[in-house]
């Protein structure tokens, strides 16, 4: 459309719509996917997944529809709407998905189970398929239509249940499942989905833009805006997108280059039904008592605060309680070192930048770099291994089985894009071809294709011990870095490194290819000024390291 063109847009990019082509891999949404592909394949019969209104339930059945797709032996069934009016018509609704045959309006429903058994044993026994039922808007299903799904789960071999159901379904269809004790106890997956976290929702917005514009359509968003964002939506996808489309609206019509956090307070201000609501002034009295209240409290004993807050009822106090429970984060940090401090999760607390508090961008968003670490300076020493420690706070006792997922940029080739993340490898393409199976010419691909990367050791830490690379910025995700590469004007001799070790996780640096260079000259291109690079030297590393890049 001819608005998205003049934003260099070539899709809109914040739809309400379940589309799985825009899924963003959260990591809690991943799980959950993940879990559920496993217990269908294994025939383990009943699950439910449960989320507040917008937490991406549809998008997520329509991810998992899509996962299973085209696979032979299995036979994917939706119901997109369960509000059936008795347990008759669900009984013969789900008669109908199975059998052959018509079925008539007057079947009895005792009918209707021995009809949908027999399909069952046809399909499953017989031809050896995975016969799978979802069930989007579970919520509305009445306790008599959980009773006959029941009743399905009840047939079944000596080893699996022959249909394997997944219900979504919003909060109210907890308190249901919890009135049916026997419904319950055939529950073999039962998962939550939460709203994002800060992070998330930064990445789950630049995905969507990435999508729909390439780099440069990543950049209408600064950080400061995104953050703000993420204030407003608390997280909740549905909202993170009905909220973005207004924004990218009001960026047509006050013709501004990109959204800043001023832009977002201002539209919030306008729009009273997306932004925030004002205390009544009766409300502020009362608050204003309370914190006075709360200083007297402050004067007992930790456990006598505690015992009082939570004697306090109403939703002022659900409040304050709120604001003073400790960030998860930050537990347990009593007799922590200064050092130890400065490792915890960026998570601990929020960060604007000052500049964007007066609407300007940082010199950092000026130049499209996406870093999420600070990037470290000659002078603080860090020379060894150890620097990542605080580079990243994701670690892992075991490797990872992919390094993440990129969206193919435009102008972009997906044998390009293998060797920036990968180097000149043998036997990289075949490997990416098999975590891709959708693809069946690399050499044509369109732009805006999401490419799954595994993670493929190329080499071992004991090869590279004294080998000395110019860092200019550290991730803790395969998608910024790539995006900090891509966005560097001069990156012809970048490389991004994937690197692992069981004490620090998996970690994405942004590095200039030179291989045994020495400190010297790693502070010489420093000082040169065309790159704001710090040294990094590999050595002494564990030998459990693995680098998943081939380093000449």
């Amino acid at each position: 459309m001819q608005y998205l063109e003049m934003l260099g847009l070539a899709q809109e990019p914040f739809s309400t719509s379940p589309d799985p082509l825009a899924y963003y891999r959260a990591p809690e949404h991943e799980h959950c996917l993940h879990r559920l592909e496993v217990s269908i394949r294994l025939k383990r019969g009943l699950n439910v997944v449960i989320g507040d209104v917008g937490t991406g339930k549809s998008t997520l059945s329509r991810c998992l529809l899509r996962a299973l797709d085209g696979q032979e032996d299995i036979i994917p069934h939706l119901i997109l709407d369960p509000g059936f009016e008795s347990a008759d018509e669900f009984a013969r609704y789900i008669c109908r998905l199975l059998a052959d045959g018509p079925v008539p309006d007057t079947l009895p429903r005792r009918d209707c189970i021995e009809a949908i058994q027999n399909a069952l044993f046809s399909l499953a026994v017989e031809r050896g398929r995975i016969v799978l039922l979802c069930i989007d808007e579970g919520q509305k299903l009445a306790p008599d239509c959980l009773e006959v799904l029941r009743e399905l789960l009840n047939y079944e071999t000596n080893t699996e249940k022959l249909l394997q159901i997944v219900i979504f379904g919003q909060r109210e269809l907890e308190e249901v499942i919890d009135g049916l004790p026997n419904f319950k106890d055939r529950i073999n997956e039962y998962l939550v989905l939460r709203p994002l976290d800060r992070r998330e929702t930064i990445r789950l917005v630049r995905h969507r833009l990435r999508l729909a514009g390439g780099p440069a359509g990543e950049r209408l968003f600064t950080l400061g805006a995104l953050l703000a964002v993420h204030r407003a939506t608390r997280g909740y996808p549905r909202r993170i997108m009905r909220l973005c489309h207004q924004l990218v609206m009001t960026l047509l019509i006050t013709n501004k280059p990109r959204i800043t956090a001023r832009s977002v307070r201002d539209f919030l201000q306008r729009d009273k039904a997306l932004g925030p609501k004002r205390t009544p002034y009766l409300r502020l009295i009362g608050a204003t008592g309370v914190a006075a209240a709360l200083v007297a409290l402050f004067v007992m004993r930790p456990a006598q605060v505690e015992q009082t807050l939570t004697t306090m009822t109403g939703p002022v106090f659900s409040n304050i309680r709120a604001t003073l429970a400790p960030h998860p984060a930050l537990s347990g940090t009593t007799g922590l070192t200064e050092g130890q401090h400065q490792a915890l999760p960026n998570d601990a607390a929020p960060f604007v930048p000052k500049s964007e508090q007066n609407g300007r961008n940082t010199p950092q968003e000026a130049r499209g770099m996406a870093s999420d670490q600070p990037v470290a300076s000659i002078e603080s020493g860090t020379n060894g291994i150890d620097g990542l420690e605080t580079a990243t706070s994701a670690s892992s006792v075991t490797p990872p089985e992919r390094l993440g997922a990129l969206v193919l940029p435009r102008g972009e080739t997906m044998l390009r894009l293998l060797e920036t993340v990968y180097g000149r490898a043998g036997g990289v393409l075949d490997k990416v071809l098999e975590a891709n199976p959708g693809i069946t010419n690399p050499n044509m691909l369109p732009t805006g294709t999401i490419l799954t990367l595994p993670a493929l050791p190329l080499t071992r830490g004991e090869a590279v011990n004294g080998l000395s690379l110019a860092v200019l910025s550290r991730h803790d995700s395969l998608e910024t870095a790539y995006a900090t590469y891509r966005s560097t004007a001069n990156r012809q001799d970048l490389m991004v490194v994937p690197v692992w070790m069981p004490r620090n996780g998996l970690t994405f640096m942004v590095a200039l290819e030179k291989r045994d260079a020495t400190e010297k000259d790693v502070r010489t291109m420093t000082r040169s000024g065309k790159r704001d690079a710090a040294p990094f030297l590999l050595r002494n590393l564990p030998p459990e390291t693995i680098i998943y890049r081939r380093i000449p």
